[in-house]
């Protein structure tokens, strides 16, 4: 910097410092800002001076795009680190997104009348991800928008004292699921400006803390500019209020679990926005303990960087100006106490604390560089939880940048050490819980004020996140079919894999009930004890069929996983078919044809031992890691025939080592050997969209390597075959129903380079599949049991307390009507019915759950209270 430049920033310095005073009572200009190609030591430097790297911080392209106030600025030009403003006035922005609330209102009832109950359970949809597309969540009712015109819209958030209308509102509506607002303080304390911190609790008894019950915390406004993450778990809390009746698995949750929420963390700083900006726009971060004299917006301590654990160690600032400012000590805000405390006479099993924006679900560790205690948890857990949001997810310090004294941190906890300023850590809450930041939203969206029609979005993107955050807290464990659709025997064995993906540990049971009578027996119940989490143990069963069974018959079962809650404990039912002898279009076993089947391009495919069955199956990568700058093809040598009126099954095994976001796989079919469309399977998610690459420090090509919007195989199934399924019928990959030529082939790519998750260390180990086969369906996939069409089958009403109605789509109907429990034995029975429709006494049943199959229309779960 040469002495006349320097002249005038120490004035400017001056003149700033001179003025803030003056200043305190106007709004101060924030601006979004781009600093290009930013070398290592300039983010160091950025962590120094505190500039805040993890909400709103966007790194694409080369550039590292961030939100800055006039006081951050000159910290940059004190520094000489060059920036370009992207944004002049980001207060002036954000409000304006407030223009479109008029519209976001019509939007939001128009959702809401258009809203189908597609009568699945939530379950079946959580854990089948058997749809190329995310649920389609319904909007709750109670839902809403801040109703007050500009200038007092709030951009569309509901202020303060509507948040705690609306938790009276909950609590007027559902008493017994949800308690009234209470104080998080046990011994009272309140926010410096004298606000109570609220927290409510949902359960069947909500009155109650039932201390054997899995407990799983949710915060929000933490940061007071972040109202996406309060109008989304709003969202979330109707929809279980509104759907506990109607939802046998929402139920389960509930009458089993403690659902924890904290809506308004931080209230003094949300009620400073909404006073200073009242159309929305309101920059305040940190709570309002003013220790000095700042710019508007600017006082007080950033409650995610003052928590115990590394305290001060890095991406925190001394500076009482900085948005990052980490108080005088560790917990020495008053926030931070109460939700110390209160965590502390908790056992939460998961937390999710909301922020808001950047698409990523953040976790520990934020404010220290050491090996994550439990990578193999997060891996899944983020796996699952980004299935269709495709959310980044990892590691603070890999996604985003060192973000000391962050309350993940000290919720998980860790080894003792010493902060880089020299404060002891300590070992954090001791409780071992997992705890993530989900930042929710993207600027495209609208940033910290989101354009008021984003709102639902946002939140129907956070629900299975944090639906699965409850239930991984619990007595939870995933069914796995692992048979192929084909039997070839009348007598044989059926194998599920059981994934214990709970916290809480339980013991699990599993059974089969015959549905089709062409099945005479089936093994009892078999039951699992003793589980770790993530563990996966396989059950088998023998059963025996009809002899006279002939080819192509459909053969169907009941498969039902419960856990050892002492009510409400399925978890799972699935109806699962499969077919005597099938007509097979391809069959291929790499134990016996090698790859002579196949043919590659681009790069070898290689044979390899570690397979699903036999000693034989198919692989991208025979040493791993595979290498870098891969595009090469496996293609089948078979052209196949699919003309014809039914459905097809696609079917093999797999399992697949690849970086996460980035290299992937897929299955593509061709009716002309020319043009390739990736198929939709049960175990293909949607590819990681460019916008939540950003955090990756990969070139541009890099990030926009995924093609976005297709379906594909990434990420680690940490060494667990699964069986992939796909269907092709008029519904699913319907451009191959009735195609005569479909040309078939495995699609394998690599970017240039490849970033470990830094939680775990991956192997990139490639893609793996063991037999192949293509098969004719006499009718659709198996289904979960509530994926029918209404039109067909309903039973009302669910749950039934004395009297149950079966009406059937029909105007006759000539089949039977069977009702049996959960352990198949025959409750009802109706032969030769001749109406559509029915009425069944069930006051003498016995609480618990039951299963109505109508032949040829399927099965329904209904709950007897």
């Amino acid at each position: 910097m040469n002495s006349i430049k320097h002249l005038l920033l120490l004035s400017a310095i001056f003149l700033f410092q001179a003025s803030i005073a003056q200043t305190t009572t106007n709004t101060a200009l924030y601006k979004r800002v781009s600093i290009s190609n930013p070398t290592p030591a300039q983010i160091n430097t950025l962590h120094q001076i505190g500039i805040d790297l993890c909400c709103g911080a966007i790194y694409k392209n080369n550039h590292l795009e961030v939100e800055l106030s006039t006081h951050e600025m000159l910290n940059l030009d004190q520094q000489e680190i060059n920036y370009t403003v992207l944004v002049d006035d980001l207060s002036a922005f954000y409000e304006s997104n407030a223009s479109n609330l008029p519209r976001a209102r019509e939007e939001l009832e128009l959702l809401k009348s258009n809203t189908r109950n597609d009568n699945k359970n939530l379950l079946a949809n959580l854990l089948a991800n058997d749809d190329c597309e995310e649920i389609d969540w319904s909007v709750p009712n109670n839902f809403n928008l801040n109703p007050n015109a500009a200038p007092n819209s709030f951009g569309g958030c509901l202020t303060y004292d509507q948040v705690l209308q609306e938790l009276d509102d909950m609590r007027a509506q559902y008493p017994n699921l949800i308690s009234q607002k209470l104080d998080a303080s046990s011994s009272n304390q309140t926010t410096i400006e004298g606000r109570t911190i609220h927290y409510v609790r949902i359960s069947d008894n909500p009155d109650l803390d039932e201390a054997d019950e899995p407990e799983t915390l949710y915060q929000s406004l933490v940061h007071s500019r972040e109202p996406s993450s309060l109008m989304q778990l709003l969202y979330y809390m109707w929809y279980i209020l509104e759907n506990y009746e109607s939802d046998p698995d929402i139920q389960n949750l509930v009458n089993n679990q403690a659902l924890y929420f904290i809506p308004v963390f931080n209230p003094d700083g949300f009620v400073h926005n909404e006073m200073e900006s009242p159309n929305g726009g309101g920059m305040q971060r940190k709570n309002r303990n003013v220790t000095t004299a700042c710019p508007q917006f600017l006082d007080g301590i950033d409650l995610n960087r003052n928590s115990a654990y590394y305290w001060g160690n890095g991406g925190a600032s001394t500076d009482g100006c900085s948005n990052t400012f980490l108080g005088d000590s560790p917990f020495s805000e008053n926030e931070t106490q109460i939700m110390r405390d209160f965590f502390l006479e908790h056992d939460f099993k998961l937390a999710l604390n909301h922020h808001s924006y950047k698409n990523a679900m953040l976790h520990a560790y934020a404010g220290v560089e050491i090996t994550n205690p439990r990578p193999d948890e997060y891996s899944k857990y983020n796996h699952d939880m980004t299935e269709y949001n495709r959310y980044a997810y990892g590691p603070s310090t890999s996604i985003s940048y060192l973000n000391s004294g962050n309350m993940n941190d000290w919720m998980l906890g860790g080894p003792a050490g010493i902060s880089s300023n020299g404060t002891p850590t300590g070992t954090g809450s001791g409780k071992h819980t997992m705890a993530w930041t989900p930042e929710n939203g993207s600027f495209q969206e609208g940033g910290f004020w989101p354009d008021p029609s984003y709102y639902v979005l946002i939140a129907q993107r956070a629900m299975r996140m944090n639906f699965l955050a409850a239930f991984y807290s619990g007595k939870f464990a995933k069914l796995h079919d692992l048979n192929q659709s084909e039997i070839n025997t009348t007598t044989g064995t059926l194998t599920f894999g059981i994934e214990n993906l709970g916290q809480t540990p339980s013991d699990f049971e599993v059974s089969v009930t015959p549905i089709t009578p062409n099945i005479l027996s089936v093994s009892d119940p078999m039951s699992i004890s003793g589980m770790n989490v993530l563990d996966q143990e396989s059950v088998t069963f023998n059963y025996s069929l009809d002899p006279n069974v002939i080819d192509n018959d459909t053969i169907k079962f009941l498969v039902t996983l419960s856990n050892d809650y002492s009510s409400d404990n399925i978890l799972t039912s699935y109806e699962i078919t499969k077919v005597f002898q099938p007509n097979m279009i391809f069959s291929d076993n790499p134990d016996n044809d090698n790859l002579s089947n196949w043919t590659f391009s681009g790069g070898e495919w290689f044979i390899t031992s570690d397979a699903y069955t036999g000693t034989s199956a198919i692989t991208s990568t025979i040493n791993p890691p595979y290498v870098n700058n891969e595009s090469k093809t496996l293609t089948l040598n078979e052209v196949l025939d699919f003309s014809g009126n039914d459905p097809i099954l696609i079917q093999y095994y797999g399992k697949w080592d690849l970086e996460r976001s980035f290299d992937y796989v897929q299955i593509e079919a061709s009716v002309d050997d020319l043009f390739w469309t990736p198929l939709c399977g049960k175990l293909t998610k949607v590819a990681a969209p460019d916008i939540n690459n950003t955090y990756s420090g990969k070139s541009f090509s890099e990030n926009n390597f995924q093609p976005d919007g297709t379906e594909l195989y990434d990420g680690d199934t940490q060494g667990k075959w699964n069986m992939e399924e796909i269907i092709i019928d008029e519904n699913s990959n319907s451009f191959l129903f009735d195609a005569s030529t479909v040309y078939l082939r495995f699609n394998f790519k690599t970017d240039g380079s490849n970033s470990q998750d830094a939680y775990y260390s991956a192997d990139f180990e490639g893609f793996t599949f063991d037999d192949f086969k293509c098969m004719l369906l006499a009718q659709p996939l198996p289904t979960s049991t509530d994926d029918l069409s209404q039109n067909d089958f309903k039973v009302y009403p669910n749950p039934v307390t004395s009297q149950l109605s079966i009406e059937l789509g029909s105007d006759t109907f000539d089949e039977q009507i069977s009702i049996v429990d959960v352990y198949g034995r025959l409750i009802y029975l109706q032969d030769g019915l001749v109406a559509n429709s029915l009425t069944v006494d069930t006051k003498e049943w016995s609480p618990g759950v039951y299963f109505v199959h109508a032949q040829g229309l399927g099965v329904k779960k209904v709950v007897k209270q």
